[in-house]
């Protein structure tokens, strides 16, 4: 019954997620040491399983901006009424989102117009004249690459949060614990050095 109720108020079973999810810091503090070895073992294990040489840092960052997407919506769903321990339910979720991550990697970038598309799609020369209406798919992945390339580890996760995976800022700045004037700031920086380059090809 109690299942039940928690179900029909969209809130976990689980009262730390519970708390969690209406905000309780002292619950954030304790879901992230109950929750961040799980995490970084199940990365860590599928990548070697994968064989990806991809950072298990970035992924288990992504792996955590995942569970704050939408509200929470994904811890929401959590109902250990259905057999499953909240490590094994959240270590479910890394492994898929490391295995998306591994799959976009191989892919080569091919949905990369889409993870800029929050990025300046024209380009002005020196007179403010648009010199190039439409990126071409080649830039758009010369640009990616760039960016990725040479942002702080911080501004990429930010170029992912927001131009990929869609986030609103304050969604960003709650997934990856800062505030939102520091993702303002990557984003003012982000839509700089992309500009910057796009002048110079």
């Amino acid at each position: 019954m109690l299942a039940m109720i928690f179900a029909a108020l969209g809130i976990s079973g689980d009262l730390e997620v519970t708390r969690f999810i209406r905000g309780d810091r002292n619950a954030a503090r304790s879901m992230l040491r109950r929750l961040t070895p799980v995490i970084q073992s199940r990365v860590r294990s599928t990548l070697r399983r994968r064989s990806s040489s991809l950072s298990p840092d970035d992924v288990v960052q992504e792996v955590w901006v995942t569970l704050m997407q939408d509200d929470k919506r994904l811890l929401r769903r959590y109902d250990p009424a259905r057999g499953s321990s909240l490590e094994g339910y959240v270590g479910g979720i890394a492994d898929r989102v490391t295995s998306d991550a591994v799959r976009r990697s191989r892919a080569g970038k091919r949905d990369v117009a889409r993870t800029v598309s929050g990025l300046p799609s024209q380009v002005e020369d020196a007179r403010g004249a648009v010199d190039r209406p439409i990126l071409d798919r080649d830039l758009l992945e010369r640009l990616f690459t760039h960016l990725e390339e040479t942002l702080p580890r911080k501004g990429r996760l930010v170029l992912r949060c927001v131009f990929g995976d869609g986030l609103s800022t304050r969604e960003a700045a709650d997934a990856l614990g800062v505030s939102q004037q520091v993702v303002h700031n990557w984003k003012f920086r982000i839509r700089k050095d992309a500009r910057a380059y796009l002048a110079e090809v």
